[in-house]
């Protein structure tokens, strides 16, 4: 393998982003049957016993962690080198290669990997140590130092926080009414305005499905109880009554947050917008 050149293909953390952003474009477009379809590749390789998930919970780690002194990353990358020798390779490199296959046929988007993703010079480098870390037989030690160096400034760098992860019309017309409440660019781009806690509903929700826990019921719970304080919070500084608020309010008491769907999570993301743009005039939870 020529491991000093990155391939995003076979970089695990990159196609689970890309599988990420495919989810939500779908669930606004309310097509179910290619949500099935990603939510199945995830279930099916991203699973705690793959090689390739192993991979991707390292790579995440090394992505999400901050410390303040260099010793402390180096640590890090020498733990990190111990447990990919747990990895078998050969087994890894047939499930990238059987994730590839099943991206390409049974999604068949030619702009599949060409979604832009936050922190993709990070991500690559991160895979590319590992490369380098796997290819011990053409160890390159030019090279091995370069990509330990950048990991370690990203493991030091001051970054905030990243959240672990992870339309149709309903009888009140729930979703036409929101959508009228919110800025028109959200409905032509979408995919590419994702506002932070939009991104959060997306990961919460894809990672409940593939552990069946219940944190995403606790988010959706989290994210109604704000909104509804920026709804009374707006009424009661406008002084006045707005309809169409009122209903919202009405849907998002009645949210049935014990039975989550893709319907349920396409109204969330589209009530997260409204609460963007209530933030936008000034309106605040109360805290």
């Amino acid at each position: 393998m020529n491991s000093n050149i990155h391939n995003k293909k076979r970089n695990s953390m990159l196609m689970y982003e890309f599988l990420i952003h495919m989810i939500s474009k779908t669930l606004v477009e309310n097509d179910k049957k290619r949500q099935n379809i990603i939510l199945s590749i995830i279930k099916k390789f991203y699973k705690p016993d793959t090689e390739l998930y192993k991979e991707f919970r390292l790579a995440n780690a090394l992505y999400k962690t901050s410390v303040t002194a260099a010793s402390t990353a180096s640590s890090i990358l020498f733990e990190t080198k111990n447990a990919l020798r747990n990895i078998n390779l050969n087994k890894l490199n047939k499930e990238k290669s059987s994730l590839i296959r099943e991206v390409n046929y049974r999604l068949n988007d030619e702009s599949f990997y060409d979604q832009s993703v936050q922190d993709y010079r990070a991500i690559a480098t991160i895979q590319t140590l590992f490369n380098e870390w796997y290819d011990v037989n053409n160890l390159n030690i030019e090279k091995l130092a370069e990509y330990e160096d950048k990991v370690t400034n990203w493991l030091i760098t001051n970054k905030k926080q990243l959240v672990e992860s992870e339309t149709s019309d309903d009888e009140s017309g729930t979703v036409r009414i929101i959508s009228k409440l919110l800025n028109q660019k959200f409905n032509e781009k979408y995919a590419g305005i994702l506002n932070t806690e939009q991104k959060a509903i997306i990961r919460a929700y894809t990672i409940s499905e593939k552990l069946g826990d219940d944190s995403i019921k606790v988010y959706l719970n989290e994210i109604r109880t704000n909104l509804l304080k920026k709804l009374d919070t707006f009424v009661l500084t406008e002084n006045k009554q707005d309809d169409r608020l009122i209903e919202v309010r009405q849907s998002l008491l009645q949210e049935n947050i014990d039975d989550i769907t893709t319907d349920t999570i396409t109204r969330f993301l589209l009530y997260s917008q409204l609460s963007d743009e209530l933030q936008h005039e000034g309106v605040t939870d109360g805290k």
